[in-house]
């Protein structure tokens, strides 16, 4: 595993950890540009295997969130199978910023944002920008996660308010 440093004039430098994790299933972790993270292997395990004991367990909303992307990465392959087979399917990412966690979806080497995901309470916002949430909570992940799950569909839809 190689590990890159970025260092930008005005801002703190650190780690970031390569996105290659093989048993991601199309799920993927990434740190933040400020601090310390944690590895991918880790949240990538805590992904798949939820009973699994790490000495730096992330926090609840973090591993609602990895499931929250592996919902939306199923619901791509049970709708277009062809696409997975040709390798078309999107991969969805976290990135920790201090606020809120971002759900990235990156397709054919472009990136956009899927949702966000607030770092403390755990609810979810469709996204306004790159930057922002829109207003309006759509779900939360800490107290009623298994309907986000169930409605999850790659392309964004379940975001919108009925």
């Amino acid at each position: 595993m190689a590990l890159c440093v970025f260092w930008l004039p005005g801002f703190l430098s650190g780690p970031w950890w390569p996105l290659d994790d093989p048993g991601s299933n199309g799920v993927k972790w990434q740190g933040t540009k400020h601090r310390r993270s944690r590895p991918a292997m880790i949240a990538a395990e805590l992904a798949t295997n939820p009973e699994a004991t790490t000495p730096e367990a992330p926090s609840p909303v973090l591993t609602a969130t990895l499931k929250l992307c592996a919902a939306l990465a199923d619901n791509y392959a049970r709708f277009n199978p062809e696409g997975v087979g040709k390798g078309y399917a999107p991969t969805f990412s976290v990135e920790e910023g201090r606020k809120y966690l971002k759900i990235i979806m990156s397709t054919s080497g472009n990136r956009s944002i899927h949702a966000f995901v607030d770092r403390v309470t755990g609810n979810v916002y469709k996204a306004a920008s790159w930057k922002a949430p829109a207003k309006g909570i759509r779900y939360n992940l800490l107290e009623d996660p298994e309907s986000c799950y169930q409605r999850a569909d790659w392309a964004g839809g379940y975001l919108y308010r009925r």
